[in-house]
C-alpha cells in the first residue's frame, strides 16, 4: 500500500498558511446567476454536500464536467501552486473550450474541513448564499489568463506535472475507486479516453489491488 499512499499524499499536499487566514472560499458552477448554492444530490462521497475550495483557481478547474473529467485533465495543487495536466492531446480544449460558468465566493464560516481526504476541500450540508459571483463567459480564456498571471501551470500532453506517474497508475486508482460507486460505467469512461488502460483497471478490480482505497479525495463535486 506504500505506493498508493505516496500517490494520494502527493496529490493532496497544500499550503496551510493561506487556509488559516481565509475568510472566503470558492464554489464553481456551470450555471450563472445562482442566488443560493445547494447540494445537487449525493456527490462523490455519497453525501448531500455543498463543496468549496480554498483556492479560487483550483475551484475553477472543476468547471469541466463530468466527474470523469479527471480522465481528461489532471488537477493538482501543492504548496499553493495549481497545475493542470492534459492526459491526451487536445484534452485542455475538450475540457474548457466554448464553456462558460461562474465562481461563487462563499463565507468560510459556512463550511467545515476534514470531511474528505483532500485538504483543499470544505463541505456543508446547508444551502449557502454567495457573497458575490465571478462570471466566466469563456472558461478556456480564463484558464489561459490565470496561467499568464502565474496562478496556474498547464502541462500539455505528453508533459506531466510533478507527482503524476509516467505509467498513468493514478488513472487506474481513480477508475477502480470510482468503480466502487459508479460500477462499470467508470471503467467504460476510462476506456473511452484511455483504451490502453481499460484492461489494467479491470485486472486491478479483479485482484482488489486498491480495495482499501475508499476515496481519492478529488473535488469532482465542487461544481453544481
Amino acid at each position: 500500500m506504500g505506493f498508493i499512499v505516496a500517490i494520494i499524499i502527493e496529490k493532496h499536499k497544500e499550503d496551510s498558511t493561506i487556509k488559516t487566514a481565509a475568510k472566503e472560499v470558492y464554489h464553481s458552477s456551470n450555471i450563472q446567476g445562482l442566488k443560493q448554492i445547494c447540494a445537487q444530490g449525493a456527490g462523490t462521497h455519497g453525501q448531500h454536500w455543498v463543496y468549496a475550495a480554498y483556492n479560487q483557481v483550483m475551484s475553477a478547474l472543476f468547471l469541466a464536467k463530468p466527474l470523469t473529467s479527471e480522465f481528461i485533465c489532471a488537477k493538482r495543487i501543492k504548496d499553493g501552486k495549481v497545475t493542470l495536466t492534459e492526459r491526451f492531446k487536445g484534452a485542455f480544449d475538450l475540457s474548457y473550450a466554448g464553456k462558460q460558468g461562474a465562481i461563487y465566493v462563499l463565507p468560510r464560516t459556512a463550511f467545515i474541513e476534514g470531511e474528505t481526504d483532500f485538504s483543499e476541500e470544505l463541505v456543508t450540508t446547508d444551502a449557502v448564499t454567495p457573497i458575490r459571483e465571478i462570471q466566466i463567459d469563456d472558461v478556456k480564456q480564463y484558464m489561459l489568463t490565470q496561467e499568464k498571471q502565474g496562478k496556474l501551470e498547464i502541462y500539455y500532453y505528453p508533459n506531466k506535472a510533478p507527482g503524476i506517474p509516467e505509467d498513468d497508475e493514478d488513472l487506474i486508482i481513480d477508475a477502480t475507486v470510482w468503480h466502487q460507486t459508479y460500477g462499470d460505467a467508470a471503467i467504460e469512461k476510462l476506456g473511452q479516453y484511455h483504451p490502453h488502460l481499460k484492461q489494467r483497471a479491470i485486472q486491478a478490480i479483479k485482484n482488489q489491488t486498491y480495495a482499501e482505497v475508499k476515496t481519492i479525495g478529488l473535488m469532482s463535486a465542487l461544481n453544481s
